[in-house]
């Protein structure tokens, strides 16, 4: 299991993440600490290891591109993570470790200059250097790519990346420059003190401009692909497996013991299960929500219960009448019963009222009523609500709610339409549908209700909440000039305090206008076999396979945290 540490947000030297600028000495040097305890068995633990270092993973769906650019979901990340290095990783301990940055400062948080290795190279032995970056941040946010990247690069305030998203500039005038070869310099429209923990994100990450100019859109697939990270992506068989090799020349090539990595595409839950049982997968993408209280008492040790930075909910299509409406949105969100979704359905997870997720949300005091409301309150608002819109009994409200295919996701949202049935007499039909056929759907609006999981890839609230800014061509077509003002003081603002009052004021609104109702802040319930070491994700779910090792001579070289991690506190 996995301690308290995992669940809350920090720096190095007990700094905290939110909206505090902090210097470049002190984030590089905690940083380097990490960075030398991390590999501080390496050299000595490689004699007692097996020689089979080999890892199957599932990975719950088929990536729909390994592109950092035109990836959609998380089960992206996690390949492109092993297969492609940014200028800083992110820690077990929610740190940050230099990669391709060895060192970066900052006197105003507003102009950021890096230092960039020398031994980094891409897979194909040309050295990675700040060109790469200035590339792929300007393909990120060309109007041509049509990347969601080109959002991170404005919520970020990296200089002209609105103008250039909106073709009022040419994508070469983006506030990043190589000084030379081995020195970036990036200038923001304003200071933002999380910045550097911004670039965690993979929509920051290098690309090698040959081989996207000589393949262009086939760059990705296994024979092109040129990285810079701890793998090659040796094979990909559609709807079968994705097969990663060790890159000989990856930066810390000699501090990486695994070989092989096959991830696997299986949505069910059940059959991950009965394959991990049968010794044909090593780490599983998640386990059955009904199997959880029999794991935890028969393979307490295999069993890792994860809070996810995550806050997994139902977006509603506000340009499908009668969704415009802010009394039907707010009946449908009221009346659902979230504990009961969290503790009797799920058996994961925490339930959630607010966008941002717990993990990373600040306590302000200025929470909506509605959270502090008993069940029985907020279903007799919903009736009021429902009746004020008006529909009744005879008259009864019928939409769709779509998903993309997940056991437990489906379960969890036929509760949810008994729920709005047994409190409004809405008429709800759940439809569940592969990943790549509900992206399209999504993305015209041609939907009524759909699920939607607004992760943070780096801590701070502004990374959800942008979501719900007006004219995001991914959202729902909600808009309120009001929160888009809320969010863009909050951006820029440098008292982490007075951050989070501003935070809180747009998420009241957001409780008002209920363009997306909050159901839970995900739990992830994942099985790891006993010989996999060094599974230990930070506190965003960050997990760089180059870190895991294969022992099955019983004994654990180095890292005895990951043990204690093992043993700690359940959620």
């Amino acid at each position: 299991m996995y301690s308290h540490r995992y669940y809350s947000h920090k720096a190095c030297l007990g700094i905290p993440l939110f909206g505090i600028p902090l210097t470049a000495l002190l984030l590089a040097s905690c940083g380097n600490e990490q960075n030398d305890s991390r590999h501080a068995f390496a050299t000595n633990a490689l004699a007692t290891l097996p020689t089979r270092q080999e890892v199957i993973i599932g990975n719950y769906h088929e990536p729909v591109s390994l592109d950092p650019h035109h990836s959609s979901s998380s089960n992206d990340t996690v390949v492109i993570r092993d297969l492609l290095e940014g200028l800083v990783l992110h820690g077990a301990d929610g740190e940050l470790i230099p990669a391709v940055a060895e060192r970066w400062v900052t006197a105003d948080a507003q102009r950021y200059t890096f230092h960039l290795r020398r031994d980094a190279k891409w897979s194909n032995g040309d050295p990675v250097t700040s060109a790469d970056f200035v590339y792929a941040w300007r393909r990120a946010v060309n109007p041509v790519t049509a990347s969601r990247c080109a959002e991170e690069l404005v919520d970020t305030k990296v200089a002209n990346a609105k103008s250039i998203v909106e073709g009022k500039l040419p994508p070469e005038q983006i506030g990043v420059r190589a000084t030379n070869a081995y020195t970036l310099e990036v200038t923001l429209e304003q200071p933002v003190g999380y910045f550097v923990e911004a670039l965690i994100s993979r929509c920051f990450l290098p690309l090698h401009l040959p081989t996207i100019e000589q393949y262009g859109s086939s760059w990705t697939g296994p024979e092109h692909f040129v990285g810079n990270g701890a793998f090659l992506l040796e094979s990909w068989s559609v709807n079968e497996s994705l097969i990663l090799k060790r890159n000989p020349l990856y930066r810390e090539a000699d501090k990486v013991h695994l070989e092989k990595i096959t991830y696997l595409p299986i949505a069910s839950a059940h059959t991950e299960l009965r394959r991990y049982l049968a010794d044909e997968i090593d780490i599983t993408y998640s386990a059955p929500s009904e199997q959880i209280e029999n794991l935890r008492r028969k393979r307490p040790d295999e069993l890792l219960e994860l809070v996810q930075p995550s806050t997994f909910g139902i977006e509603i299509n506000h340009t499908k009448p009668p969704f415009g409406n802010p009394d039907v949105r707010r009946a449908l969100a009221l009346a659902l019963d979230r504990e009961l979704l969290v503790h009797k359905v799920l058996k994961t997870g925490s339930p959630a009222y607010r966008l941002t997720p717990a993990a990373i949300h600040a306590e302000t005091g200025q929470d909506h009523p509605w959270l502090r409301q008993s069940q029985t309150e907020r279903e007799r608002l919903a009736r009021e609500l429902y009746t004020k819109a008006g529909y009744s009994l005879k008259n009864p409200l019928r939409f769709r709610v779509f998903h993309k295919n997940n056991d437990d996701t489906h379960k969890m949202l036929l509760a949810a339409a008994a729920m709005w049935k047994e409190v409004l007499g809405a008429e709800a039909t759940v439809q569940s549908f592969e990943l790549k056929s509900l992206i399209p759907l999504i993305e015209q609006r041609d939907f009524d209700l759909s699920t939607r999981g607004l992760g943070a890839s780096y801590p701070d609230s502004s990374d959800v909440l942008s979501r719900m800014l007006t004219g995001r061509p991914t959202t729902n077509g909600y808009s309120n000039p009001r929160f888009d003002e809320l969010l863009e003081q909050a951006i820029s603002e440098q008292d982490k305090s007075v951050r989070a009052e501003l935070y809180a004021e747009a998420e009241y609104l957001l409780a008002e206008d209920m363009p997306f109702i909050p159901l839970y802040n995900r739990g992830l319930a994942r099985l790891v076999k006993p010989h996999v070491r060094g599974y230990q994700p930070s506190p965003l779910g960050y997990q760089y396979s180059k870190d895991l090792w294969i022992n099955t001579e019983g004994n654990t070289p180095g890292k005895p945290q990951e043990e204690a991690a093992r043993q700690g506190a359940q959620l």
